[in-house]
Order: C-alpha cells, then sequence, then structure tokens
C-alpha cells in the first residue's frame, strides 16, 4: 500500500507533502526485478513517468480509484521528473562551466607566460625575483618508465566521462572491464582528454559497473606503470 503524506506528518521531509510514499519502506538495495514494469534504465523511467502522470488523468476514475489519490499519484510522478531534469540541467551547466573554465586556463596561461617571458628580459630580474614570483620550473624530468596516469571517471551530461593530464605523455591506452570480469577490453588509444565512453550496456536494460584503467603511450607504445583502477555505475542512456 501507499499512502499520501499530509501536512500533519512532521516526521516526513517536506518535499513530500501531496505525494504517495509506501507504508512500508523499501530496501533500497533490492534489485529489480527482470518482471518489474518499473524500468531501470533512466531515460525509459523518466517517460514511464510521464505517460504515468498523463494516462491516470483517464484511467484513474475509470477504474474506480479516488480523486485525491489520483492527484497524489500525479504530483509524485511530477516531482521526480522534476528530479530527473534538475540533475540534467545541473550536469550541463557543470559541463558548461568547465569548458569555460579550461578555454580561460589556456587564455590565462598563454597571457601570463608571454608577459613574464617579457620581465625576463628586463635588467632587474633576478633569481630572487623569479622564486618570490614561482617563475621557475620545478616539474621533474619525464620518465617514462615510472609514468603512470592519473584520472577521473564521472557520469556528465548522460554520457561516462574520463579527463585526464598527458603529463609529458603522447596519450593514453582505454581499458574497461565489466566488474567481476578478469579480462580487459582495448577501448582506444586516446590522445586528447576527455575521452568518452559511449557503449550501451551488455545487457540491454540491466545495470553494471564498468572499472577502468589507464595506461601511458609513447611513439604508440605502452609505457609505464599501470593506473589505478576507477569504477562506475552504469544504467544506460
Amino acid at each position: 500500500m501507499a499512502h499520501i503524506v499530509e501536512w500533519s506528518e512532521f516526521t516526513w521531509d517536506s518535499m513530500y507533502w501531496g505525494q504517495l510514499v509506501p507504508d512500508h519502506w523499501p530496501e533500497w538495495k533490492r534489485r529489480y526485478n527482470m518482471g518489474d514494469f518499473v524500468p531501470r534504465p533512466r531515460g525509459d523511467y523518466r517517460a514511464w513517468l510521464l505517460n504515468l502522470k498523463t494516462q491516470s488523468v483517464t484511467q484513474g476514475p475509470a477504474i474506480g480509484a479516488d480523486a485525491p489519490d489520483v492527484t497524489a499519484l500525479q504530483a509524485t510522478c511530477a516531482a521526480q521528473i522534476t528530479r530527473i531534469d534538475d540533475t540534467d540541467a545541473a550536469a550541463a551547466a557543470l559541463q558548461s562551466k568547465q569548458e569555460a573554465e579550461a578555454d580561460g586556463r589556456r587564455m590565462t596561461d598563454a597571457a601570463l607566460r608571454e608577459q613574464i617571458g617579457d620581465w625576463k628580459r628586463l635588467d632587474g630580474w633576478t633569481p630572487e625575483a623569479a622564486a618570490a614570483l614561482q617563475a621557475i620550473s620545478t616539474t621533474p624530468a619525464f620518465d617514462p618508465s615510472t609514468f603512470k596516469p592519473e584520472f577521473k571517471v564521472r557520469i556528465i551530461g548522460g554520457e561516462i566521462r574520463l579527463d585526464w593530464k598527458k603529463k609529458g605523455a603522447d596519450g593514453v591506452f582505454v581499458y574497461c572491464r565489466l566488474r567481476g570480469q578478469t579480462t580487459w577490453i582495448k577501448l582506444a588509444m586516446d590522445t586528447s582528454s576527455p575521452y568518452i565512453d559511449g557503449r550501451p550496456l551488455a545487457q540491454a536494460g540491466v545495470a553494471e559497473v564498468r572499472e577502468y584503467m589507464l595506461r601511458g603511450v609513447v611513439n604508440d607504445e605502452a609505457i609505464g606503470l599501470d593506473s589505478d583502477i576507477l569504477s562506475i555505475a552504469w544504467e544506460g542512456q
């Protein structure tokens, strides 16, 4: 059963007032059964919510459902659709901000390198001034034998995105496997971050956990050490 959250139920967060909540709290770690009518993929789930909200207008009265229950069901669907859309909007906004930051850094770094380069040709430039301005390179020499890629894996804009840095390498080999597997699959040699893994689910409609590992590349050959293994849960698009 489910019931409508009333204003008098102070134990519930206000975000659920007027909506349906279960009488028995669900076990969040329960797996979706193959025959479950609630779809698991996120895009299908939103479409299902919208259909349920729309169809309940006519189907609810037709089957004899109480009007308050129909209204609460519609509010429940609408609220979850809003949460999904808000998440998508936030992800798109984050991606836009990250791209603006990256573009700004390229412009800023180029301008500052030119200006400091001009200062270094001035008569008053000294090692002490260089140290004070931190205008002395502290980057260690690139060692292919010890190079270990570092990266982040995230879902941005509905895509799996791997962000990594060259740090002296030409690029990286990208490997992936499903959790529980022991064999790595080489997806690509990527020479420009980020890498987007746009592959569909291994089994349609069944969520999975993907594990990723990178290896540095110089002159099309693998170098150095394997990266740490990072994983992400993927429900498909």
